[in-house]
């Protein structure tokens, strides 16, 4: 999977009925690396809507994932969102990793 399905959906204004098509089974087969590269991917563009982070977060739960590049990168995406509810998962890796 490419980070372009989540962009073109919010780029045409997407409805929030559009985000259910994206399913855990998106990344499944995804290695640690390419899981990396997706989040870089979305965050060179230009900001995703709440809902769809909140979305991705209950597809995918970047938030249970224990590595710290994918996590660090998870955060920026969601701090780059605005999303106020990762605020403390931030603060959290950044006193656990010193990031």
């Amino acid at each position: 999977m490419d980070a372009h399905p989540w962009h073109a959906t919010s780029k045409t204004n997407g409805k929030e009925s559009d985000l259910c098509s994206f399913g855990s089974a998106d990344l499944k087969d995804l290695s640690s690396h390419q899981l990396i590269e997706f989040l870089t991917l979305l965050l060179l563009e230009a900001p995703l809507p709440v809902s769809y982070v909140n979305r991705m977060q209950e597809v995918y739960n970047f938030n249970a994932v224990n590595n710290s590049e994918i996590r660090f990168r998870w955060l920026r995406l969601c701090i780059q969102a605005k999303w106020e509810e990762a605020i403390p998962w931030a603060l959290k890796m950044a006193t656990e990793q010193g990031r």
